[in-house]
């Protein structure tokens, strides 16, 4: 991606696997909306160990959603969201994805859209978002954990900051087994 965009990059390889992206340079890429949308059959996401700079990125709506196979999704040190507004939809139907690693700098402090970020994401047992800076800049949460049905503990930090979130409607439904929310 050496253009401005990487939106809908490899949005419905819906036969795609496995992906290894060691030289894959995202640094002058603005925006990775939908960049593996549908993706049906991508089993794992490793972002660790490539040049994937995403210090330039506003937009990073719908990235993996639908992604319905991907069991787990790692982001390394180079994956940047300082400049990140918008994060809605962003793993919406993974439905299989049982682990997030979220290393730093997982930056949300610029993001004002969170919507159905984590939607029907039904086999995540917890979700460890102490990385996650939520600022008065977050403006709406609504369905962000909707459907996630086997999961159990969510982890934020103690600064979160919702005093201007309009929409936190369906945050939490169908969360049946939600029992610990730090």
């Amino acid at each position: 991606c050496s253009s401005d965009l990487c939106e809908n990059f490899f949005s419905g390889c819906t036969s795609l696997e496995n992906l290894y992206l060691s030289n894959f340079n995202t640094k002058m890429s603005s925006s990775m909306s939908g960049m593996f949308y549908n993706c049906l059959k991508l089993k794992s996401i490793d972002l660790s160990n490539c040049t994937f700079n995403t210090g330039s990125v506003t937009n990073m709506s719908q990235m993996f959603e639908n992604c319905e196979s991907v069991t787990s999704i790692t982001f390394g040190s180079l994956f940047e969201t300082q400049g990140v507004s918008n994060m809605g939809w962003m793993f919406k139907n993974c439905k299989k994805l049982t682990e997030i690693n979220f290393e730093s700098p997982f930056n949300t402090i610029s993001v004002s859209e969170f919507s159905e970020m984590f939607c029907n994401c039904q086999a995540l047992t917890k979700l460890d978002l102490s990385a996650f800076k939520i600022t008065n800049n977050a403006t709406n949460m609504g369905s962000m954990f909707y459907g996630c049905s086997s999961l159990k503990t969510i982890e934020f930090r103690t600064d979160i900051d919702t005093s201007n979130v309009t929409n936190m409607a369906y945050m939490f439904c169908d969360c049946v087994s939600l029992e610990s929310l730090n």
